[in-house]
């Protein structure tokens, strides 16, 4: 072996590893490459995440106000309801009063007005 040789050996060993060197950063960009777009992936996954999440929070207190609200309305129309039965009730009761009155009221005219009839039929008698 002549230093020629060894120079040439030398020279393709070198040229081989820089090949490698060349093929490995290659690599290496590419790795770097998907693990920062990986990374990116991640942030707007997490962020899409927080915001559905908070999404989700807004919706669930929404829901809880609308039903707090539908509960409310529910008490105030069962509340009402009630006041208008009992006040039926009492409107149903003095309607009852009233016809009562007018049939008493109504016997008592008709019984005024035979007495009435039966003395203009029966003249009385003021001599003596």
């Amino acid at each position: 072996m002549d230093f020629r040789d060894f120079e040439g050996k030398k020279k393709k060993e070198l040229e081989d590893l820089e090949r490698l060197r060349n093929d490995e950063l290659e690599k290496l960009k590419k790795e770097r490459k998907a693990f920062e777009q990986k990374q990116r992936n991640m942030q707007m996954v997490q962020t899409s995440n927080k915001k559905e999440r908070e999404e989700i929070d807004y919706l669930k207190k929404e829901l809880q106000r609308v039903q707090e609200e539908a509960k409310a309305k529910e008490v105030k129309a069962k509340t009402h309801i009630e006041r208008l039965s009992k006040q039926c009730e009492e409107f149903k009761l003095k309607n009852r009063e009233l016809q009562d009155e007018l049939k008493h009221l109504s016997e008592q005219i008709s019984s005024t007005k035979a007495t009435v009839q039966r003395s203009s039929n029966n003249p009385i008698n003021t001599s003596s």
